[in-house]
């Protein structure tokens, strides 16, 4: 791993658990419930990064800012595939409210992850075994997920290695 490559690029800490979220910013990606997600989780040093663009980035930077979440939650634009590809194996664990590829690009990178179960999601999450499915806009129990995986690092390792097995 090239640990924070990404720390100096966006000014961030190497204490803190960085999750991501990837894909377009559009209402049936679900990517408001990211702001009530990160709610739930009352601990500072967990952060979210959000890549991707799209109708919701405003309304977004609006919910952010009214949830004072700013410090917490990054809204990175686009990146290319170059920089996901260093990205995606610092992270703790990858974010999936409603995603299609980029789901399948964190698998590769063993990059455990919380979805909601979802269209697809269940083909490459395995409840418990390589990450954790919860029941659509249950955002107490995502962040209760979130913080099984950041708070023991057997099972976190458990789930990298499943998760780049089963993609």
């Amino acid at each position: 791993k090239e640990k924070f490559f990404f720390k100096n690029e966006l000014n961030l800490d190497d204490d803190s658990n960085y999750l991501i979220y990837v894909g377009r910013l559009e209402e049936v990606k679900r990517v408001m419930d990211l702001t009530q997600i990160i709610k739930n989780i009352k601990n500072n040093q967990v952060k979210l990064l959000i890549v991707g663009k799209g109708s919701q980035q405003d309304s977004l930077r609006q919910e952010i800012t009214k949830n004072n979440l700013g410090k917490r939650i990054f809204l990175l634009g686009e990146k290319n595939q170059e920089w996901l590809s260093r990205c995606l194996p610092n992270a703790s664990c990858f974010v999936a409210t409603h995603t299609g590829r980029a789901l399948a690009e964190a698998s590769f990178a063993g990059l455990p992850a919380v979805g909601y179960d979802i269209d697809w999601h269940s083909e490459i999450i395995e409840d418990g075994i390589n990450g954790y499915l919860v029941e659509t806009g249950d955002y107490i129990t995502f962040a209760q997920s979130i913080l099984k995986i950041l708070n023991n690092k057997e099972l976190a390792q458990k789930f990298s290695n499943n998760i780049r097995q089963k993609a």
